[in-house]
């Protein structure tokens, strides 16, 4: 019995190997298109197809990219982000990976630096690269920059995360990590010895909520990097490389 079981795993991870290879080998020419062009033409075309609006708050010496992607139009938690901004004087540059409705345009031109409406190529990092590019000449004046999507809420706490992430004095926070924890058996969960470690070659910090200090912001290699970022349309793609 214990030799079957083993064959069939066996087999199984064949099976689930070679779906992968067909998988990545149907993908490649579109891979390659996107490596090779995407950013190219999106450059080209953005100026006809981004709108940029100056909203009424002062850039400050903090500033929060705020991405948002709201089909159903805004809701109550996009608004709690952005009052908790206010109160940590960090200024929203918003940024909205759909067309916007006139009436929650105008809401939110009252709590930003910036909105931008962009189409959604690239997911949320194709956003990101827009806002920074944006405030490509004010990097070097910031002392954090704050990167942000809409899958974040905010609650209320004696301390909000932008305070305990510039509280750390770190020049790169994440709210979260994946493959910073083991995992574990969850029917033992209450044998679980809790660590984290960034010992993983696949750990990272979730890109939903960074926090950047001016260290990195002034080395010529972060503008740099999103300058030459390559833009995707594959989701997968999007996770595993950016």
């Amino acid at each position: 019995m214990q030799k079957v079981l083993e064959m069939k795993k066996i087999t199984w991870k064949i099976q689930r190997e070679t779906k992968r290879l067909v998988r990545q080998l149907v993908e490649l020419p579109s891979s390659v298109f996107e490596y090779l062009f995407l950013r190219v033409l999106y450059d080209y075309r953005k100026s006809q197809e981004m709108v940029v609006v100056k909203g009424t708050r002062p850039i400050s010496v903090e500033v929060a990219i705020y991405l948002i992607y709201a089909p159903n139009g805004l809701k109550k938690s996009h608004f709690d982000m952005l009052r908790t901004m206010a109160e940590e004087n960090i200024t929203p540059i918003i940024v909205s990976n759909l067309p916007l409705e006139q009436t929650d345009r105008e809401l939110l031109v009252q709590h930003a630096g910036l909105v931008i409406e962009r189409p959604n190529i690239g997911y949320d990092f194709g956003g990101y690269r827009d806002a920074i590019m944006q405030i490509s000449t004010k990097l070097n004046d910031l002392d954090r920059l704050y990167i942000l999507n809409d899958s974040v809420w905010m609650v209320d706490s004696d301390q909000s995360w932008f305070s305990a992430a510039r509280a750390t004095g770190c020049e790169f926070v994440g709210a979260t990590s994946n493959y910073g924890i083991a995992r574990h058996n969850v029917d033992e969960f209450q044998n679980i010895t809790w660590s984290h470690s960034a010992r993983h070659p696949n750990f990272h910090y979730t890109s939903y909520a960074l926090s950047i200090g001016d260290r990195v912001l002034k080395d010529p290699k972060f503008l740099s990097y999103w300058r030459k970022f390559h833009l995707t349309n594959s989701k997968k793609r999007t996770i595993r490389t950016c």
